[in-house]
């Protein structure tokens, strides 16, 4: 679930909360604040993986048809 960060009216307070995006509206009522506008965070793992030796090859094909190509074949 996606995490949205909040300022709270009354006393300037900013915290994240975890939350469904149709549940804001309602939160923010009822804790008197607003929504800051940032990227949420998902909270997936971004791990980079290499991509497979037969998608490899056809970069490196690619970069050898096209000199001035900027593909990296890793």
């Amino acid at each position: 679930m996606p995490s949205y960060n909040f300022r709270n009216e009354e006393t300037g307070e900013e915290f994240t909360e975890t939350m469904k995006w149709a549940e804001i509206e309602d939160f923010c009522k009822e804790k008197n604040c607003k929504q800051i506008p940032s990227i949420s965070h998902i909270g997936f793992n971004t791990v980079l993986i290499k991509p497979a030796d037969s998608f490899r090859d056809i970069l490196r094909t690619i970069k050898k048809k096209h000199h001035q190509s900027t593909v990296n074949s890793f």
